[in-house]
């Protein structure tokens, strides 16, 4: 089944400029830096919504973070057939970028569900109202992707590798290659993304 949160309007999320991080956060202006805000507290909401979930009774072995604007064109491979690592060190996959580069950190994951969980409430600790020098060292400048990369690797034991077999491409972007997305889809099936529930897939 399909669950949807219709979010209120937006207003400015709370950001102290004057913390050493957002000087060298690579979107230079006040308005970049709550576009990127946005992004990760929306993921809050969707974990939120799944934590819900669970409290109801769902049992979700993993979690798959996916933007709206993307396409899958390949099939998705069977979970089976991924690397999610251990429980004790576990892996985030991303999208291949031998495919569709750059970014694909930031616009795929999939994972089990306890390292997704933090992974989707990384606004916590990116907004923080305090410097955190070893997540945002000093004169270092640093993106959404890389810092998605120091958190799963410094903070949570995990690693961010990427996954030859999972294909996508971001429709409204102007790198897009529409010949290449064609092509590709046009000789495979098309995947809308998928979950897994109680060890079926939905």
């Amino acid at each position: 089944r399909m669950i949807l949160n219709v979010a209120p309007p937006e207003k400015p999320l709370p950001i102290d400029m004057n913390l050493q991080k957002w000087s060298k956060f690579y979107g230079s202006t006040w308005g970049s830096r709550q576009h990127f805000l946005y992004q990760i507290y929306d993921e809050m909401l969707c974990a939120d919504m799944v934590q819900r979930e669970i409290a109801k009774g769902a049992n979700y072995r993993y979690i798959i973070r996916v933007r709206p604007d993307v396409l899958m064109i390949a099939p998705f491979p069977s979970y089976e057939s991924l690397n999610f690592g251990t429980l004790e060190h576990p892996i985030v996959l991303y999208a291949n970028k031998k495919v569709y580069c750059c970014g694909n950190e930031d616009t795929f994951g999939v994972g089990y569900t306890d390292i997704m969980m933090q992974y989707l409430t990384r606004y916590k600790i990116v907004n923080a109202m305090e410097e955190d020098f070893r997540l945002f060292p000093k004169g270092v400048g640093w993106t959404s992707e890389s810092n998605l990369h120091r958190l799963i690797t410094l903070y949570w034991n995990a690693s961010l590798l990427e996954a030859d077999g999972i294909q996508h491409a971001l429709l409204r972007t102007k790198w897009t290659d529409k010949s290449k997305v064609a092509d590709k889809f046009s000789g495979g099936r098309g995947s809308r993304g998928r979950g897994r529930k109680n060890g079926k897939e939905h």
